[in-house]
């Protein structure tokens, strides 16, 4: 039986949402633990071109999201402090990852190994895709922590949903712009097209997430007072 494009993602969706969720009722070193492993796997994955709602896209966009999202739960629920600490661990495990595949690569295989040839499939850079996707991924994350930052002290706080619709809107907007232009400029014949389809398929992501979005407070308390100006 073959299942649809469209019904994985929204099963990717849903894993990655409850992968948030879970990781949030355990505490701020899992959620932070969680954010660096949809990092290193939206590097991992991206690289696959899927067919979603009629366009070709990578099938990585999701865990984009939910990346995205895990850090605006971060400052949220545990301040600014360790969404500051969040950002550089994820960075420096993407580093390390991107590191020790290569050294990996370096060990001369046995006669009767099979894998070498697919691990260097997975693992050999493209060094722009490989400067695109670190430079993008440390500068998204940035503004994201700003930008949340700015909407929690322009609200005090409320509208928490809406907060998080627009941060992730705008950041994924930011992160579709500048890794399609910093990785594929020039290598395809209509980045205007990419830049539009993926971003679209990433709104489609963001749009499920909402309900989790909308209840979460209900389903994960935050310990005292749920606004402190000084965490932002």
């Amino acid at each position: 039986m073959i299942i649809p494009n469209e019904i994985i993602f929204f099963l990717q969706i849903f894993c990655v949402a409850l992968g948030n969720l879970v990781m949030l009722r355990l505490g701020c070193a899992a959620l932070t633990t969680y954010v660096g492993l949809l990092g290193i796997l939206s590097n991992l994955l991206v690289c696959k071109e899927v067919v979603l709602f009629g366009f070709t896209v990578t099938a990585s966009d999701s865990l984009a999201v939910g990346l995205i999202l895990g850090l605006n739960l971060i400052q949220e629920w545990f301040g600014r402090r360790a969404v500051k600490i969040a950002i550089i661990a994820n960075f420096a495990m993407l580093i390390s990852y991107l590191a020790l595949t290569q050294i990996h690569l370096w060990h001369i295989p046995a006669p009767n190994d099979v894998m070498h040839e697919h691990y260097h499939a997975i693992f050999t850079l493209m060094p722009r895709l490989a400067i695109a996707s670190l430079t993008s991924y440390l500068i998204v994350q940035l503004v994201d922590s700003s930008l949340y930052r700015w909407l929690a002290t322009l609200t005090s706080g409320r509208f928490f949903a809406w907060r998080n619709l627009a941060s992730l809107c705008t950041s994924e907007l930011l992160d579709t712009v500048l890794f399609s232009f910093l990785g594929l400029y020039g290598s395809v014949s209509s980045i205007g097209d990419i830049i539009i389809f993926s971003y679209f398929v990433k709104l489609i992501s963001i749009v499920c997430f909402m309900p989790l979005i909308a209840f979460i407070k209900r389903l994960v308390p935050q310990q005292g007072e749920p606004y402190d100006p000084k965490n932002f």
